[in-house]
């Protein structure tokens, strides 16, 4: 008899687990802070009353004591200079850790002793509050409770529930209403790079981490000294899971139905057969340039021709275990988690619009099989309690086998039906080792450094693109004529960044200074070869063969086809950046008049060096040379920064901010190439004249929150931009984008949001929470806009300039996140439905306003559905954007641009704990 493979791997971890202890003992763990600044307040006792258990807190300000009795204790924590807190009432359950979060209040403002009657911390959605309670500066966050909730994928998915975010193309976030470009993504405090190879985007593409492998995520809208000084309108910072209090192990696996794909036929490509793990396996290779044009695709598969497929359900499956080794002086502690994820897809695609020298309308379908993988191994190991080193590494590749039909008119008239095949696949390696260190200075002052590296690869191989047309003439054949109908690319694109940051933290009386330095530098290379057929025969009829005929070997030669190249020098380019800082900060708490205040300031200084080196040839002294072309930014900026936090009571706090920012090119903007992108038949250029944009920046915000895991807040945000950097359309017979500086632009808008319980109404219904996000956003662009006014006796036509006003690029006018969800521990439910919406957004903006794009408002509603079967078996479903939403991008004057139809999915996933 055959064993499934779950149960063999079930078996497997079981067997690597220890014996249960038959004494019913349960665990508790947490952190000590400072109610005032937030410090880690290292060297607190905790002890559970009645016992002889206890605990003092390490370096993070964390404890754990471990084998407490079950029941209901009463926890005390003392620490020198700070009032006794405790805590009555905490829950101690079998063989689970009960988590609790304490603020510590000094003696000076409060009696020796405090006594916390609510219930104690339990969930990690409670505890971001508590961290958004303590922070120096404005921030949001969504914590790995909330995305357990949801049936969320990737980080991108998650991010969208966050106030103020939006999503563009499922992988790029937009923050307060300006570009992913104006963002800075890190990841356990190392900063990402891009892996994008349609626009070459140094944005961090979201959709490379899977959601099941986040702790948390965190969205800092303001800044402080020590973050970087390219943020606008976020820093994202993203937390893989962190190290368990105990040992854990866990496996899940899950299927899922897409609406318009499974149980379809869909069109893939001939792929490789290591497809499956997002690598090829060589057949796409880039042929050598033999210079015969009558051999270089002949020598390749002939891999024109697609296929038919039926679409299975899509899978996923997750692997998850942690320790933690406590010896005589040490703490080891250890994670290490893998996600696979496999996904076919189908999106129904419609595009409208007239331009240049006629209409172009085209329908069609993007088929798509996608695949997701990543895992992380994480070490820690303490000394004492003023010691910690830290050794992570993450891993994380996807890749999409995409496949678009396209059939209609193109701009000259003519009847098309056209095919491509896009092969794309990214990976991302971040590595680091990081250390922090009590220095004895001061009593808790902290030595902390960290050194990082980080490698992103993107590449495109083998990119097919066929297109056949004929006249209006209905009983002429389908033919190609013409090289730019037909293509074989292969792109590349590489990069790497080492860098490293210091920080010494010293207490002096009530006031934190903190001084520090960074640096990171990053290499980029782009690379891509176009090539085409050109047909040479004489016999027309050949032309209208299907693909895998048409180009088969023995149809190149004198009388057939040959490869012409169309890239050279010119398209591809080397880049690097260096970014060097230094900062120094204070945070000092203060009273005045009995209310307390709590002001962090500084400033940074951020020397940035941007080089993106393009080649060409050239005749010099009689002979072609290669040449290079040099585009260089560079500043060297002070950044200041203050943050005025003003707490009321220990719910109710005001928070102040202001900052200067900066917001540089990125190294694709610079170099002068021009990309084709392939899905949205449109060029992208480079603009080597690039300047970096200067941001003045202005928050406002009151947060209340009635108990742990509740919150009400209210924010009002302003930003003015010099030399705002976007993006602009530039209409043609070939439709493209370029990247523009306007002289100024300002955003400026709102956010409400609140979490709360519904006990209000009845006991019971403690156990369901309402959630909801919304920000408006308003900006305004000064720019000029050129107009023709009429003809002059030439009939040539007049052209006038006139100045005007319209919103930034990639500006949504709205955010809007409603939730509800019920939890029910006894019984081991947990049901949400969510709703997100977001308003209409300047997809792209043009010389001539009416020209202008916007993507139209859309909303999406995601249900899920857990249950604790029974024992350590849970069941999840889920339901994603159930109501099947459309995408339609329009023309300011309501002319249809673009539609794109996503269908729906609905999943089912099992999960075994250990």
């Amino acid at each position: 008899m055959r064993s499934s493979p779950l149960a063999v791997v079930l078996v497997c971890l079981t067997l690597t687990m220890n014996a249960q202890t038959s004494v019913s003992v349960g665990h508790l763990g947490g952190i000590v802070t400072d109610r005032t600044t937030g410090e880690a307040l290292i060297g607190a006792t905790v002890a559970i009353e009645g016992t002889v258990l206890g605990a003092s807190t390490d370096i993070d300000g964390k404890f754990l004591v471990r084998n407490i009795p079950v029941g209901l204790h009463t926890v005390r924590v003392s620490y020198v200079g700070y009032a006794t807190t405790h805590i009555h009432e905490v829950v101690i359950t079998d063989d689970e850790v009960m988590m609790i979060a304490v603020a510590l209040e000094e003696r000076s403002v409060v009696a020796d002793e405090v006594v916390i009657t609510a219930r104690a911390l339990r969930t990690s959605e409670a505890s971001i509050l508590s961290m958004r309670a303590r922070s120096a500066s404005i921030g949001d966050g969504i914590s790995a409770e909330m995305i357990k909730r949801a049936p969320d994928a990737t980080s991108a998915d998650a991010l969208r529930r966050i106030v103020g975010v939006s999503i563009v193309d499922n992988k790029y976030v937009l923050v307060r209403g300006v570009s992913d470009r104006y963002n800075q993504t890190t990841l356990n405090g190392a900063t990402m790079n891009g892996t994008s190879t349609e626009s070459d985007k140094r944005s961090f593409s979201f959709d490379m981490i899977p959601s099941n492998l986040l702790d948390n995520t965190v969205v800092m809208k303001t800044s402080t000294p020590d973050r970087p000084g390219d943020v606008t309108g976020g820093l994202v910072e993203l937390r893989t899971l962190d190290f368990p209090d105990h040992r854990v192990a866990k496996i899940s696996m899950g299927t899922s139905y897409h609406t318009l794909t499974t149980g379809k036929s869909v069109q893939v490509s001939q792929g490789g057969t290591t497809d499956w793990l997002g690598v090829d396996d060589g057949r796409r290779s880039e042929p050598a340039r033999t210079g015969n044009g009558f051999t270089e695709w002949a020598d390749l598969p002939n891999s024109w021709a697609l296929r038919s497929r039926t679409a299975p359900f899509n899978q996923s499956i997750s692997l998850a275990y942690g320790d933690r080794f406590v010896g005589e002086g040490f703490e080891l502690g250890t994670i290490a988690a893998m996600s696979y994820r496999g996904n076919y897809s189908r999106n129904e695609l419609l595009q409208d619009y007239v331009v240049g020298a006629g209409p172009f309308r085209q329908r069609g379908t993007n088929d798509a099989y996608s695949v997701l993988w990543g895992g992380l191994v994480d070490m820690h190991l303490k000394i004492g309690v003023g010691h910690k080193v830290s050794f992570s590494n993450a891993y994380h590749r996807t890749a999409e086998d995409k496949v678009q039909i396209r059939n209609g008119i193109d701009f000259q008239g003519r009847e098309v039906r056209s095919s491509s095949v896009q092969w794309t696949e990214r990976g991302l390696y971040n590595g680091q080792v990081s250390g922090e260190h009590l220095t004895g200075i001061f009593k808790s002052s902290k030595f902390n450094w960290r050194m990082f590296y980080t490698e992103s690869n993107a590449s495109e191989p083998d990119r097919r693109r066929l297109k056949y047309q004929r006249q209006s003439d209905e009983d002429v054949p389908f033919s190609i004529a013409g090289t730019e109908n037909n293509e074989r690319a292969w792109t590349n694109v590489l990069e790497f960044t080492r860098g490293g940051n210091v920080s010494l933290t010293l207490p002096v009386a009530d006031v934190t200074f903190k001084v520090g330095g960074a640096y990171e530098r990053s290499t980029r290379a782009y690379r891509v070869r176009y090539t085409s057929a050109e047909f040479l025969g004489n016999d027309f009829s050949k032309t209208f063969l299907p693909a895998d005929s048409i180009f088969a070997q023995d149809q190149f030669g004198p009388n057939g086809w040959v490869v012409r190249q169309l890239s050279d020098l010119k398209d591809q380019y080397d880049a690097d950046r260096q970014i060097s800082a230094a900062y120094v900060m204070a945070d000092a708490p203060f009273s005045v008049w009995e209310q307390s205040f709590r002001i962090v300031g500084g400033a940074r200084l951020e020397d940035a060096r941007l080089r993106a080196f393009t080649y060409y040839p050239a005749y010099v002294s009689g002979a072609v040379r290669n040449q290079t072309d040099t585009a260089s930014v560079g500043n060297t900026d002070v950044l200041p920064s203050i943050n005025l936090t003003y707490q009321v009571n220990n719910q109710f706090y005001l928070r102040m901010a202001f900052s200067n920012s900066v917001n540089r090119p990125e190294l694709r903007e610079i170099a002068n190439i021009t990309y084709y992108d392939f899905v949205n038949y449109e060029e992208l250029r480079g603009n080597r004249n690039l300047r970096r944009a200067w941001v003045d920046n202005y928050d406002v915000r009151t947060e209340y929150y009635p108990k742990p895991g509740e919150i009400a807040a209210a924010s009002l945000f302003y930003k003015k931009i010099y030399d705002a950097i976007e993006q602009r359309v530039v209409w043609s017979s070939n439709p493209g984008k370029e990247w523009i500086n306007t002289p100024q632009a300002e955003n400026y808008g709102l956010e409400l949001e609140l979490r709360k319980d519904l006990s209000f109404i009845h006991g019971w219904m403690e156990r369901v929470q309402v959630t909801g996000n919304y920000s408006r956003v308003f900006s305004k662009v000064r720019f000029q806009e050129t107009q023709i006014v009429g003809l002059d006796s030439n009939f040539v036509p007049i052209k006038q300039i006139f100045a005007d006003i319209r919103p930034m690029q990639g500006q949504a006018s709205y955010t809007l996140n409603l939730g509800l969800h019920v939890t029910d521990e006894e019984w081991g439910t947990s049901a949400s439905v969510m709703y997100n919406r977001f308003g209409r957004r300047v997809e792209a903006v043009a010389d001539i306003r009416a020209e202008d794009v916007f993507e139209e408002p859309r909303g999406t509603v995601d249900v899920s559905l857990t249950q604790r079967l029974f024992g350590n078996v849970e069941l999840k479903l889920t339901g994603k954007d159930i109501t099947a939403s459309v995408r339609r991008s329009r023309v300011r004057n309501g002319t249809l641009y673009r539609e794109l139809r996503t269908g729906s999915s609905f999943g089912v996933q099992l999960s075994y704990a250990l």
